[in-house]
């Protein structure tokens, strides 16, 4: 690790509280933590407790193996998975103080089977403890999404994953998207599905916003990309992103308050003026009001912003029109 990553430090409860209320001034409404791991943070019911105050909606992401009670916890917590070391029985008590906010939903992830789960999280006690974890929360009151990354690995698992699901009371959806890691790193694209099991896949499961996380029915020609428009993201240490998926830093809420970041930034003035019509190649396809390109992934797998995106073009291609 590099000296500095490891004077970086995170942003402190009272500076997350600033941020949200920041968020909350400019009008945002629906809130996501993520991670890494969010329930790592000591603080994450206090946080979600004020974002409730501030009248958002609120979800959580998370792997779902850190905080199961009935797993007695070691001395220093959970190993590696974040900063914390917070005990699973005190992380159970903060989850359980959820239930007196705005947490609108808690959204899992699930590879499929016992063997096919430990294999893929490289965790041989993580689906145990995951699903040990959904059922808890199911029956605390949370809403409660299985979430599945679809790969080489668990493509077969689709059907057992929706048949679990449906029998527990969970929801459940599926992503095939596999994207190149930030720092250009494209080794795990080799886990992508192939363009049979991508035909494969929407001839099961076709598109819609509960099962399959993937193209919308129709979208408008105008229409370029949400990002810094619509959604924004902010990682632990204050750098505010148009989107987690574009590594371009837009400022920093320790030196900015955020409404200044928001409207007055170069960058995302320049982003918000941009068009489908920016992005050549893609404005001359026929496809192109049905295909949900993600500027970011074009970015990290073929180069460009506002060139083509490789898995786009594949999931669009092979996507059943009719839908």
């Amino acid at each position: 690790m590099s000296e500095d990553k490891k004077q970086k430090k995170e942003l402190s409860t009272e500076e997350w509280k600033e941020v949200l209320k920041g968020l909350a001034e400019v009008g945002c409404l629906y809130l996501v933590f993520t991670g890494g791991e969010p329930l790592l943070r000591e603080d994450l019911s206090e946080l979600c407790k004020y974002a409730t105050d501030l009248n958002f909606d609120i979800r959580i992401f998370t792997t779902g193996i850190t905080a199961v009670a009935s797993h007695p916890p070691t001395p220093t917590g959970f190993g590696r998975a974040g900063r914390s070391q917070v005990t699973g029985r005190k992380l159970w008590d903060e989850i359980k103080e959820l239930k007196n906010t705005n947490v609108s939903k808690i959204e899992i992830s699930f590879y499929g089977r016992k063997e096919i789960h430990n294999k893929i999280t490289r965790n041989p006690d993580s689906f145990d403890r995951t699903l040990d974890f959904a059922k808890k929360l199911k029956d605390e009151g949370f809403r409660v999404k299985l979430k599945t990354s679809l790969m080489k690995e668990n493509f077969m698992e689709m059907e057992y994953i929706k048949t679990f699901a449906l029998k527990n009371g969970f929801e459940y959806s599926f992503d095939p998207v596999i994207a190149p890691r930030n720092d250009g790193d494209q080794s795990n694209l080799k886990h992508r599905l192939s363009l049979k099991q991508i035909r494969e896949l929407f001839d099961s499961f076709p598109p819609s916003p509960y099962h399959l996380i993937t193209l919308s029915p129709e979208i408008s020609p105008d229409f370029f990309c949400g990002a810094g428009k619509n959604l924004v993201g902010i990682n632990p240490y204050g750098e505010v992103y148009s989107c987690i998926q574009i590594p371009v830093s837009c400022g920093n809420l320790r030196k900015n308050a955020f409404a200044q970041i928001w409207k007055n930034s170069e960058w995302l003035q320049k982003w918000r003026e941009m068009s489908i019509r920016d992005v050549k190649i893609c404005s001359a396809c026929s496809l192109s009001n049905k295909c949900n390109r993600c500027p970011g992934l074009a970015l990290l797998e073929d180069g460009g912003l506002l060139g083509p995106s490789k898995l786009a073009c594949n999931l669009t291609k092979n996507t059943p029109q009719k839908m």
